[in-house]
Parts: C-alpha cells; sequence; structure tokens
C-alpha cells in the first residue's frame, strides 16, 4: 500500500515544493525512445532515487526509500523533483 497519493504529489506537492525542470525547447521529435527513454533518464540524473514507476500514462514517478522524489510528462517534457 503506498504511503502517498500519485495525484496529489503530481499536482501539488511537487509543484509546490520542487523544482521545475522544463526540456521541451530541446526536444525536437517524436522518437518515443527519446521522450520515453533519453530525456527521461537526463532528468532522472539530477536526484537520488531508487525506483521508477511507469504505466501511469505519459507520467513517469521516481521514488526514494517509498516515497516520491519527482515526476516526469512524456507528453510536455517536464517535470518536478523535490
Amino acid at each position: 500500500m503506498k504511503k502517498y497519493y500519485i495525484d496529489e504529489f503530481v499536482n501539488y506537492t511537487a509543484p509546490t515544493n520542487g523544482r521545475c525542470i522544463d526540456m521541451s525547447a530541446e526536444v525536437s521529435t517524436d522518437d518515443p525512445e527519446v521522450l520515453f527513454d533519453e530525456i527521461p533518464s537526463e532528468f532522472a540524473a539530477r536526484f537520488e532515487w531508487d525506483t521508477r514507476i511507469d504505466g501511469l500514462g505519459p507520467i513517469m514517478l521516481w521514488e526514494n526509500k517509498g516515497l516520491p522524489v519527482a515526476y516526469w510528462d512524456c507528453e510536455y517534457c517536464c517535470g518536478y523533483f523535490v
């Protein structure tokens, strides 16, 4: 059982308390490998994490020790980490 609500983290906690990274200006392709692998990997190198959760639509979520630390929106190429 999760100790947090994903929607709350994505819509309130991260935008209020986190740092925004917007890479949309750097992306000029619709290549899924770039949008769902390369760019999120560059983003994830900025913080500590131990688990990545996929399958949330265009959103990826990273956890550290069972708590959320970041999310990335692959559709808009931006995200937040706390």
